[in-house]
């Protein structure tokens, strides 16, 4: 993107000794954060644009066609050129080839002034300051005349003053835009005039350092603003107040950060509600699984029973077909039992009748032998005298 409208270029002896250097490696201040070497493309009214080398790459043959692409290519620095302290020349380098700008492949912005250039990134993310304290990457939401309005992910807005902003980039290492239609800030004419807008507020004063404060805004004048940090009164010349923003420092990431661990502690309650779901579901089929092997143990138990219970009814009902067959079975029986006693009675006295016969027979007192033998005994009259009831058929 190039914007060649209304770029006017003043001559004067600075200004001829910068304009032989386009082209050449240069290196920019001698240390600290801002200082950076690379080839210098382009000088403007208050600003210098400087492509910087890749780390641990010396190589500064830019040809054609064999140059970096356009991602793989450094973010272009445009350095303020009053916050410049020197600008040294690489004569090794520069002796062996100088570039023009027309040879390099080179995207960059061209602009009259600093905050044109700021004024292209608008809505793009870029990066004020190559270090330090006042150090800042986040989306440019408003350029105004002496202040840009940068959404950062610590302090979101803030608003720097372009008076002490040393330089600004293309910032390509965030991944995550915001939404900028809902994004609220100041629209003030200077950056001084935004201060009444926030007066009895909570405002912090530069993002670090030793004059970095965060207070209430109790009081805004011409010569200097009040301010109230705990049991101190400041009081502070506007000249030195290099960024600002409504709110603690850090609110924002702080917020975004107690957000995390709300959703993680969710996230944790979700997951241990889960996991009692899964127990309550573990728990209520084992419920379930003894339950049916008590329902299997019941319904064995109860054939068991049917089993006996058919056993017993076929028992019954073969015993009720035999008294069928035999009705007169019982008696029967009580006959054969009284003829068996019968016999056995008659057999007895019938033992004892042959067993008196024969002691008489066998008696050796012949007198008593005469007597006894001799006396008509009969079987009848033994019988009769035991009580017997003879029967012809035993004789």
């Amino acid at each position: 993107m190039n914007n060649t409208d209304n770029i006017g270029l003043k001559k004067s002896p600075f200004d001829d000794f910068i304009d032989s250097l386009k082209g050449k490696v240069v290196k920019i201040n001698r240390g600290g954060p801002e200082s950076k070497e690379g080839i210098l493309l382009d000088y403007q009214d208050d600003y210098i644009a400087l492509l910087p080398s890749a780390e641990d790459d010396n190589n500064y043959e830019y040809e054609k066609n064999d140059g970096q692409s356009k991602d793989e290519q450094e973010p272009v620095i445009y350095y303020q050129i009053k916050h410049i302290k020197s600008i040294i020349e690489d004569s090794k380098t520069n002796s062996i080839q100088t570039l023009d700008k027309e040879d390099l492949e080179v995207d960059f912005v061209q602009a009259s002034n600093l905050i044109g250039i700021v004024s292209e990134y608008k809505d793009k993310y870029i990066q004020i300051n190559q270090g330090g304290p006042e150090s800042k990457k986040g989306l440019v939401l408003e350029v105004s005349n002496d202040y840009i309005v940068l959404f950062t992910e610590d302090d979101g807005v803030v608003y720097f003053n372009t008076q002490h902003v040393k330089s600004i980039c293309e910032s390509k290492d965030i991944d995550n835009k915001e939404e900028t239609k809902t994004l609220q800030f100041l629209n003030g004419d200077t950056f001084h005039k935004l201060f009444s807008e926030l007066q009895h507020k909570w405002v912090s004063i530069n993002r670090g350092g030793p004059e970095a404060v965060e207070g209430v805004l109790v009081e805004v004048t011409n010569g200097h603003f009040t301010l109230v940090s705990n049991e101190e009164v400041l009081r502070i010349h506007p000249f030195h107040i290099k960024s600002l923003s409504s709110g603690p420092k850090g609110s924002l990431k702080k917020n975004k950060t107690n957000g995390e661990v709300v959703e993680l502690l969710e996230k944790s309650e979700k997951q241990e509600q889960l996991v009692n779901e899964k127990q309550l579901v573990k728990e209520e089929l084992l419920v379930k699984e003894e339950l049916l092997v008590k329902e299997e143990l019941l319904v064995k138990e109860e054939l068991l029973v049917k089993e006996e219970l058919l056993v017993k009814e076929e028992t019954s009902h073969d015993e009720d077909k035999e008294n069928e067959t035999y009705p007169y079975k019982d008696e029967i029986k009580e006959e054969i039992n009284k003829d068996k006693d019968e016999n056995n009675n008659e057999n007895l006295e019938d033992y004892k009748f042959d067993k008196s016969y024969r002691l008489c027979k066998k008696s050796k007192d012949p007198k008593s032998k005469n007597e006894k033998c001799s006396s008509r005994i009969s079987r009848e009259d033994v019988v009769k005298t035991i009580d017997y009831k003879w029967s012809p058929r035993n004789r």
